[in-house]
């Protein structure tokens, strides 16, 4: 059996060695929020690179179903109703939508913008002119060249 001492030591020792030290705990939250500052990082550049992916082949739609119409009919369409009634553009109610919209076109008819939920691409036919031109706007930018980016 032993001393009473050699118990009292025993017991230091054991308590010292059930937890973690501040430094310890400081090192672990550091490295767990560098993770989670990568992960949302490449999340938000994921996002970004979809938005104008789906614009891009939105715009490529709306460019076929354009050239398809002026094919067919010899004029260009006068708004993207237009081309969603004559069958040319599917009318997708819960992924884009076909909104009235300030831009107005040299007539002074009030342009409608195809864009998806959430993304801040709008793609307008027929602006500035009513020439079948396909112009891209991102939140209140118009883009310059074609397609999206």
């Amino acid at each position: 059996m032993g001393s009473p001492e050699s118990g009292l030591n025993m017991d230091k020792k054991e308590s010292q060695t059930q937890g973690f030290t501040l430094i310890e705990l400081l090192i672990t939250v550091v490295i767990i929020s560098l993770l989670a500052g990568i992960v949302t990082f490449n999340v938000a550049s994921t996002t970004q690179r979809s938005q104008t992916k789906a614009c891009n082949i939105d715009y490529q739609s709306l460019s076929s179903a354009n050239a398809s119409y002026f094919n067919d009919s010899n004029v260009n369409a006068a708004s993207l109703q237009v081309l969603v009634d004559a069958g040319y553009l599917a009318n997708v109610q819960n992924e884009i939508a076909v909104p009235a919209s300030a831009l107005t076109n040299n007539n002074g008819v009030a342009l409608q913008a195809l864009s998806r939920k959430g993304s801040p691409y709008r793609l307008y036919l027929g602006y500035p002119t009513a020439d079948g031109s396909i112009t891209v706007v991102k939140d209140g930018t118009i883009q310059s060249g074609k397609g999206c980016s």
